[in-house]
């Protein structure tokens, strides 16, 4: 779905403001930043900002549905909780973001922070790059061709790089050439997901009226952001609170802060313990609980049980609680900078470079 690849993709190339929704979330100015690390301080205060405060349409609706059904309980909880996302989420896109900015391919202005701030928490930043402020305060040094390892660095906004990989800066894809989700078609085209190549945009269409879906678009080429195509018509979906009827029952979604559990939104986590996952249908199980934070859905007792701490057991980095790591089937805590390493999930700075546990750094892409 095009939403979930498009929020993939700014938190894997670092710079991205929250989705867009229209909808206000304030704060995020003020004084000028005297230095970077203040200044990505009041970053990760407005990201996380408009990440909880800025995604009440239906299309992101389903995507905080679709996140929940498969176990990512904490990303429900980044979604609902500042300072939780600030803990979390915030901080992976700062440490990313320090690191580009270290290897000199951006130029930071902080005279132009305070505007940037105030675009990402109040919701007018785009999803698939930064607001205009964003990139005034902090802009691209590489120009066409120039090597890069995201678009953030790149004048042009399109870097060929996969995820993790080194790219040169491109020109977005023209009408009849080849594109994907790194190489982004001009603004008068789309990709088309069954060709993976440019064609003329879908013309909008209003609520009631006729559109086209596929796998690549939940919610087609509907123009109000609060419209699902159903049955090829643009169909208005409402939000609802926390304790109101949702799903099947209510034909409506949940809105920030809730999700969908047998018909009702539901805000608050249970506790340890409770049963997070019952029997749907003969061989499928669907979610009954959304887990308190730093706990999870195991799969196995289906009950909501807390992450691992060091020295408990685990099968996996994903069932140990933030800080530690899976080591030989026991959370450890993470290394330590200068510590000896074999991933990067066993750093605390999340970043292995030849065997020892460094500082984020970026690419080197040359």
């Amino acid at each position: 779905m095009r939403y979930l690849a498009s929020v993939f993709a700014c938190l894997t190339f670092i710079a991205c403001g929250p989705p867009t929704s229209g909808g206000g979330g304030g704060g995020g100015g003020g004084n000028v930043p005297e230095t970077i690390d203040t200044a990505m301080d009041s970053y990760k205060d407005a990201f996380c900002t408009g990440l909880t405060s800025c995604n009440d349409t239906v299309h992101m609706s389903l995507f905080r549905q679709f996140f929940f059904e498969i176990g990512g309980d904490s990303f429900m909880h980044s979604w609902s909780n500042k300072e939780y996302c600030k803990s979390l989420l915030g901080s992976e896109v700062v440490n990313g973001l320090k690191a580009t900015i270290a290897a000199e391919r951006v130029t930071v202005d902080l005279s132009k922070a305070p505007a940037c701030f105030d675009s990402m928490s109040r919701c007018s930043s785009s999803i698939a790059g930064q607001s205009t402020a964003c990139r005034e305060f902090i802009a691209p040094n590489q120009q066409l061709g120039d090597p890069c390892g995201n678009p953030s660095e790149c004048t042009t906004n399109v870097c060929s790089a996969e995820p993790g990989q080194c790219g040169q800066c491109v020109n977005p894809a023209a009408l009849g050439e080849a594109c994907s989700q790194v190489l982004v078609c001009a603004e008068d085209a789309e990709c088309d997901p069954e060709s993976s190549v440019c064609v003329t945009k879908t013309p909008k269409s209003a609520t009631g009226q006729p559109c086209e879906s596929d796998l690549s678009s939940i919610e087609g080429n509907c123009e109000n952001p609060m419209d699902l195509c159903v049955d090829n018509v643009c169909t208005t979906y409402t939000l609802a609170q926390a304790g109101e009827a949702c799903g099947d029952t209510g034909d409506k979604l949940c809105a920030l802060g809730s999700i969908c559990i047998d018909d009702v939104c539901v805000s608050e986590p249970a506790t340890i313990g409770t049963t997070c996952q019952v029997p749907d249908g003969e061989d499928e199980m669907k979610r009954s609980a959304l887990c308190p934070f730093d706990a999870r859905c195991d799969t196995l007792t289906s009950n909501c049980v807390a992450l691992a701490v060091a020295g408990e057991d685990c099968l996996g980095d994903a069932q140990c609680a933030r800080g530690n790591y899976c080591s030989n089937l026991t959370c450890a805590p993470k290394e330590a900078i200068d510590s000896d390493c074999d991933s990067s999930s066993e750093c605390a700075s999340d970043t292995c470079i030849d065997g020892i546990c460094v500082e984020p750094v970026a690419l080197t892409c040359e």
